[in-house]
């Protein structure tokens, strides 16, 4: 690659070189997506400059850098720093893991029911990267959303997500360090909630063969499959036995995402705590059942 070049021409040849890691359409969309990073374009000015934008040196060697870790199979939203998701495009990097559609489809459901309920209080568990909690305080006014969080690292990312965008929403997001599985590392922190959401780590080890190797290889482990290994039901376990101990406001609302493959012991699991006056699983947009929703009405 020469030091300075057509923006197209360029991408052409990074998505040569990338063949022999994606299939051909997946070069293609990531060879796109890297170059809009690297010029600073949306998609749209992409594809209108592409054919005389001269990228600068500085930006070849971004490029050829940011190859490099391509061809090596690292995920392409840590290769430029960012994942989309909803409004926002949220800082990414090893230690955190990349926010996914399931996720945010998620999310969506929850503003559909909620978006006319005035100051809803919120509490998202195993926040990550804080998209789930920016999500719902941008679309639900004078929301108060707790993120919590155990990994260091990942709650690094949190809070420079949470201070980037803290100025666009249209409630609030307070970060706390704390595990799910031990209620006393952040309860005491939390006031009484309208809604408890959390897409925990559900991949079973039995899955661990299927998954593309990019994810085994750079998304954090702890982030992605249930611990310990021979109960694939860990963390919806802990959130059966946090359930009980929340301060809550009624009718209180579960939103939970959930393995498609274990989905109707996961609910029976909700099922057995008799805590809820309605619990249902809901399919994403795939078709899978992805999804717990449930509703205590009664204390």
């Amino acid at each position: 690659m020469e030091q300075t070049g057509i923006a197209g021409t360029l991408c052409k040849e990074v998505e040569q070189h990338l063949l022999g890691v994606y299939p051909p359409q997946e070069a293609a969309a990531i060879s796109v997506a890297l170059m809009c990073s690297i010029c600073h374009m949306s998609r749209s000015e992409w594809y209108i400059q592409r054919a005389e934008y001269v990228l600068s040196s500085a930006q070849v060697n971004r490029l050829k850098e940011a190859e490099a870790r391509l061809k090596a199979g690292e995920p392409l939203q840590y290769v430029v720093g960012e994942a989309p998701f909803g409004p926002f495009d949220l800082s990414v990097g090893r230690g955190v893991l990349i926010p996914r559609p399931e996720t945010e489809e998620l999310c969506n459901r929850i503003v559909e029911k909620h978006v006319l309920e005035s100051s809803p209080r919120i509490l998202d568990l195993g926040t990550g990267s804080a998209a789930i909690p920016l999500y719902l305080a941008y679309y639900l006014k004078d929301s108060y959303i707790y993120g919590v969080e155990k990994s260091s690292a990942a709650l690094g990312y949190a809070h420079i997500n949470v201070t980037r965008y803290e100025h666009a929403i249209k409630g609030a997001v307070k970060l706390i360090e704390g595990d799910m599985t031990q209620p006393d590392s952040f309860i005491q922190q939390i006031e009484p909630l309208d809604i408890l959401v959390s897409n925990p780590p559900y991949v079973a080890e039995a899955e661990r063969k299927s998954l593309a190797q990019h994810v085994l290889s750079y998304e954090p482990q702890e982030a992605l499959f249930a611990f310990p290994h021979q109960d694939d039901l860990y963390y919806f376990r802990a959130i059966t036995a946090l359930l009980p101990l929340l301060p809550k406001r009624l009718p209180f609302s579960l939103y939970l995402e959930i393995n498609s493959l274990l989905a109707e012991e996961t609910l029976s699991l909700f099922r057995a705590t008799q805590l809820f006056s309605d619990l249902q699983l809901i399919k994403d947009l795939s078709g899978k059942q992805r999804f717990v929703m449930g509703i205590i009405s009664n204390s």
